[in-house]
């Protein structure tokens, strides 16, 4: 059996809460579900033909996946999918589907996690897993390679002789968030004569419990990609810097969220630092924590700093927290272990705008957070949510003077969007902010270009993103951040790359380009 896993490219630009000129290829992470799947699959199946390509990191366009098709030959081709792209995963499976027929395709991911039924509808989607895919795809390997059908494969989609079904109790386990699976069988319809869809029944059945015991699930093997390929432009040297998921799950409200409420599931300390070291032996000493809140359970968080610690790893590395779990104990730990930056959503320094998104901290837990992270000398990475319901521009630059007056060193300035059944969008739609449900529209019938809905009331969307990309100049462009920025640039590469951004920054594209 051969199978193709793939990141699609990435053509077409979703516009949401980021300013294109902000956001646009301004880093390329491994993506860590589709490599742990692969990683789970590969070290149980060593009989089967695997190859994974990304070819966002690649650069490699549509034609080049053909070409990679055509090459492979693959009996299943395994696909990542988040809303944004949902559009060219697709085109991908159509592609696959137009050279060799027989291949199966499978679509994993978050965005057909909310949307499964309509996913499946899709003539080039033969199956879709739903929530945390390394068991639940080995099983579909297992069956496929049996020539079984998968039907006992909980926390699977698919389709068998002309019927969909739907395998899931994740909802059951808060994993889905506020997907609205019924347990019932539902027609689904043909959007419009022009949608590659397929009318059928969807069946819910039992489904995969959540994994408890991350120490189960194996890390990552980045042996499957060119890992120097990958780089952000916050990186201080550009060198390889190898991310690493301690913890799964969120159990905090943060209505914005996609995974507002859902379990947290941690790895045991010393499995990520055996992870940590081993990578250190290999000459790599610089890592990102892909946690949302690393700091969750603050007793394993301090025993996993200390540890790396003991071990006198000698390695700088980024996490994520909430200001409410970094008191000085963390934060001292935090620094003795060798973190670089811990990025904190802040979000508002309005109480108001706080409360509306349900963020449960108050404006003097996070001034009195951002002073011991000074004192510390531990440099914050500042999450800043503008756009709000009624907020005013005047209240969007109140944000920089706090900023500024608290001394955060790194910032992004987010649009406040309204992203797939996350309790906002449900929120928006039922006291009318939203109408119409555009991302229910867009799972049916995907489209080249969709903006993604902003709340705010008093300006429009382009005038959003003027405000936004105007804040994150006046912000990086400050004479103190500014010198903060070159002072820790250490190589060409990293000059170059942050050269590159200042241009985009500043919107000087054509000059931008002829910069190597």
């Amino acid at each position: 059996m051969r199978i193709l896993m793939m990141v699609a490219p990435e053509e077409h630009y979703m516009v949401a809460s980021v300013h294109k000129a902000l956001d646009h290829k301004r880093e390329a992470r491994p993506l860590l579900g589709i490599l742990s799947v692969t990683t789970y699959l590969k070290n149980r199946r060593p009989d089967i033909v695997i190859k994974f390509i990304d070819c966002r990191a690649e650069e490699l366009s549509f034609e080049d996946v053909s070409s990679k098709v055509k090459e492979f030959q693959p009996d299943l081709v395994g696909l990542t999918c988040l809303t944004f792209n949902y559009y060219d995963t697709l085109r991908v499976a159509r592609l696959v589907k137009s050279i060799r027929p027989e291949t199966k395709v499978c679509i994993g991911g978050w965005h057909v996690t909310l949307y499964p039924k309509e996913t499946l509808s899709q003539n080039a989607v033969d199956f879709v897993v739903i929530g945390e895919g390394e068991k639940t795809f080995l099983e579909l390997v297992n069956a496929l390679s049996a020539h079984k059908i998968p039907n006992d494969v909980h926390g699977l989609a698919y389709k068998s002789d002309g019927e969909l079904f739907v395998n899931t109790e994740q909802l059951k386990e808060g994993v889905i968030g506020t997907a609205n699976f019924t347990g019932m069988v539902t027609p689904i319809i043909p959007i419009s004569k022009e949608v590659d869809t397929v009318s059928s029944f969807v069946t819910i059945n039992d489904s995969r419990p959540l994994d408890k015991k991350l120490d189960e699930i194996d890390f990552p093997d980045f042996n499957l990609v060119n890992i120097g390929k990958y780089s952000h432009i916050l990186d201080s040297d550009f060198n390889i810097t190898i991310p690493i998921e301690s913890s799964r799950g969120c159990p905090f409200a943060c209505t914005f969220c996609d995974i507002r409420r859902t379990r947290f599931r941690y790895r045991s300390p010393e499995l990520i630092v055996d992870e940590l070291e081993r990578w250190s032996k290999a000459g790599i000493n610089s890592f990102f924590f892909v946690d949302d809140n690393i700091t969750v359970n603050k007793q394993r968080a301090i025993i996993l700093f200390d540890e790396i610690y003991k071990r006198n790893l000698n390695i700088e590395f980024k996490v994520s927290s909430r200001v409410d779990r970094l008191d000085d104990e963390v934060m001292e730990s935090m620094k003795r272990a060798g973190v670089s930056r811990v990025s904190v959503g802040i979000e508002s320094s309005k109480q108001k705008y706080l409360d509306y998104m349900q963020k449960e901290i108050t404006v003097e837990q996070i001034e009195d957070c951002l002073a011991r992270a000074n004192k510390t000398q531990l440099p914050v990475f500042a999450f800043m949510m503008i756009g709000l319901p009624g907020q005013t521009k005047e209240e969007m630059f109140d944000e920089l003077k706090f900023l500024k007056r608290n001394k955060v060193d790194y910032a992004s300035f987010s649009i406040m969007t309204v992203y797939p059944k996350t309790e906002l969008h449900k929120i928006c739609l039922d006291n009318g902010d939203i109408e119409i449900d555009p991302w229910q529209a867009f799972a049916e019938n995907p489209v080249p270009e969709i903006q993604a809905p902003y709340v705010n009331g008093n300006y429009s969307p382009e005038q959003l993103k003027n405000i936004q990309l105007e804040l994150t100049r006046k912000f990086y462009f400050s004479p103190r951040i500014l010198y903060k920025r070159v002072c820790e640039v250490n190589s060409l590469k990293a000059f170059v790359s942050r050269a590159k951004l200042a241009l985009r920054f500043l919107g000087i594209d054509s000059i931008k380009r002829k910069i190597i």
